[in-house]
């Protein structure tokens, strides 16, 4: 099983302008929530649940966010927030960034009338993070397109899930069927009655002339993936362990993501109503500010970064790393800078070619 991780040290906060902008856009929807969701019994602290953290940067956005909107409800109402991630997440940056006394931590200018609690819980969120019934607001960004695991050989010519077969890409989706339906059905039980939770993750849709890309970075993933193939061809990667690797993402469709939860049949019909859920598009933010700069040298450094952020540690360990031929990992390390290298190259002689575009789900779900 390859665990998801991402480019720890600071790597990942520092390139995850894509993540940022996500989640600013969902702010009005959390807003929303916030004023229908119910408050606590008298004495009991409002819970929120924040899955798939990250370094925490980004999340600390919501958060507050969440914190404002139901605070203004409520005068002295308490808060108890719970940053949930895998025991590998950098949990100490993100520890260092809530209890800053800079400008952006939610702890910072919220008045002695209001207490706030931060708890960090190092777990996978297929399993349960909180006792039943105890969680009042549940967020998660960029985090729930992360499978449990896919199996070696899922993908034979591909990195990710959209360079599939139909019949590859139809047992990855049963994967992603499965897993789906275990996330919401321990999110049910977490969640109280009448609590919320908005979701957004990377996302499929189908194709049309005006659309373009089928899903989340598209193009700029196919280019990593173009790179290893040359690689695999010049015999620099072992082309067994890269027809055995593949990325454990899946972008869902809205169907998928909503099919659990409505029609008669659906498994959790009675546990949530689903409030909102719609796929948009973003434009990326990398050509934009390109466009604006003509800076080429500054759009390759942070377009492949951004990939990088999200792929390295996992594109080593599940595929770079010989561990018998190379113990402390430098060949592999220096294999994953030649494979970012070759990227950069690329986009700076065809930076229109590459970019960073958002397809995004948006959900908002009701607990019953």
């Amino acid at each position: 099983m390859l665990p998801t991780s991402m480019k720890a040290g600071g790597f990942y906060k520092s390139h995850s302008l894509v993540q940022k902008m996500v989640i600013e856009k969902s702010l009005p929807l959390i807003a929303e929530a916030a004023a229908r969701v119910p408050l606590p019994d008298s004495g009991r602290p409002f819970t929120i649940v924040d899955y798939g953290c990250g370094e925490g940067k980004n999340s600390l956005i919501p958060v507050g966010a969440i914190i404002d909107n139901v605070g203004a409800r409520q005068k002295g109402l308490d808060f108890l927030v719970i940053h949930n991630d895998l025991p590998s997440n950098n949990f100490n940056g993100l520890a260092q960034d809530i209890h800053a006394d800079g400008e952006g931590s939610y702890l910072v200018g919220k008045g002695l009338e209001r207490r706030i609690f931060a708890l960090l819980a190092g777990c996978s969120f297929y399993g349960q993070v909180a006792p039943d019934a105890s969680v009042h607001f549940a967020f998660s960004s960029s985090a729930f397109h992360w499978l449990t695991d896919i199996p070696e050989g899922s993908i034979a010519d591909h990195v990710f899930h959209w360079g599939a077969t139909a019949e590859e890409g139809k047992r990855i989706a049963e994967i992603g069927a499965r897993d789906w339906l275990t996330l919401l059905a321990r999110r049910a039980r977490e969640l109280a009655p009448g609590a919320r939770m908005v979701i957004t993750m990377a996302a499929s849709e189908k194709v049309t002339a005006a659309s373009g890309e089928p899903n989340s970075a598209h193009r700029i993933t196919n280019l990593l993936n173009d790179v290893l193939l040359e690689m695999v061809k010049e015999r620099r990667v072992d082309r067994r362990r890269y027809r055995q690797f593949a990325f454990p993402i899946l972008m869902r469709t809205l169907a998928e993501v909503v099919a659990p939860m409505q029609g008669p049949d659906a498994p959790l019909a009675g546990a949530f109503s689903v409030e909102h859920a719609t796929v948009h598009r973003m434009n990326c933010p990398f050509t934009e500010a390109y466009k604006q700069t003509g800076d080429r040298q500054g759009f390759a450094d942070e377009i492949v970064a951004s990939v990088r952020a999200f792929t390295e540690p996992m594109l080593i360990k599940g595929l770079l790393l010989e561990e018998r031929q190379d113990r402390d990992g430098r060949e592999a390390r220096r294999l994953a800078d030649e494979v970012y290298l070759r990227m950069r190259q690329r986009v700076l002689a065809r930076p229109e070619a590459y970019p960073f575009n958002v397809v995004q789900l948006t959900a908002v779900l009701a607990r019953r």
